[in-house]
């Protein structure tokens, strides 16, 4: 399972979600984790959201206010930008790019794993194998 990192100042320090709150008021304070988490899920490799219309974005994260006015909150802080494909978390990989790359080790001593209890099987298969001499 990945994990998106919150700071733990984040509600305190952080000027796009200062800007976000000043918009919205208190209710917007959980949208960009909420953006985090999908696009975690959806595209943890490089943070894009291919192929989201400004609707699909807005119902994906719950959003009930007039259309378009959260895609543009969501731009004008700094949590998303708009590009030709849909959207794109910027500094992705530097806030949140561990879940990828964690997903990649996982694979890697997966694959590791696998290979070493094939090999393992075979020989032990092979050894027991009974003697023709």
């Amino acid at each position: 399972m990945a994990y998106i990192v919150v700071p733990i100042d984040f509600f305190e320090k952080d000027k796009r979600l200062r800007k976000l709150m000043f918009r919205f008021e208190g209710r917007s304070a959980a949208l960009p984790i909420h953006l985090w988490c999908l696009v975690a899920e959806k595209s943890p490799r490089d943070g894009r959201l291919v192929e989201h219309s400004t609707e699909a974005l807005e119902m994906a994260l719950g959003w009930t206010g007039r259309r378009g006015e959260l895609e543009a909150a969501l731009i004008e802080a700094g949590f998303l930008e708009k590009i030709p494909e849909g959207y794109r978390v910027p500094n992705w990989d530097q806030e949140q790019g561990h879940i990828w790359r964690n997903h990649m080790r996982a694979s890697k001593a997966a694959r590791a794993l696998h290979r070493k209890e094939t090999v393992g099987a075979t020989s032990t298969a092979t050894s027991r194998a009974p003697s023709t001499a």
